[in-house]
């Protein structure tokens, strides 16, 4: 995929702002941000699914919670409306129900490579 519309999910706006840099330099477009879990449900709530082709998900947006629970939960309301290929992108484990993960560690070059796979 050539020109992918992006959700970007993470509490760290360090991450989500060096992920929007990379990812708009190879020409994707970021069409939506949240930075906890509270506003990724607002945000997925009022989406029209043909607004995102792509979203990246941290595992953990909830300060203190590690569990992975927020991740799974956003990928799951992601995949209910359909169409929409969720990468995780987590620290320590992968995001339960992810179509990819990769971790932040390995940087964005994976998450360039699955979406041009797509």
């Amino acid at each position: 995929m050539d020109r992918a519309k992006i959700g970007l999910f993470d509490d760290q706006k360090t991450i989500r702002d060096a992920l929007r840099d990379g990812l708009e330099d190879a020409g994707h477009s970021i069409e939506l941000e949240a930075d906890t879990l509270a506003a990724a449900r607002d945000e997925i709530a009022m989406l029209d699914p043909s607004t995102l082709d792509v979203a990246v998900v941290d595992g953990n947006l909830t300060k203190r919670d590690i569990s992975g629970s927020d991740g799974a939960e956003i990928t799951a309301l992601l995949h209910g409306l359909g169409g929409i290929t969720v990468i995780g992108f987590s620290a320590s484990a992968p995001v339960e129900g992810a179509d990819h993960n990769v971790f932040k560690d390995e940087g964005i070059t994976p998450i360039l490579d699955i979406i041009s796979g797509l």
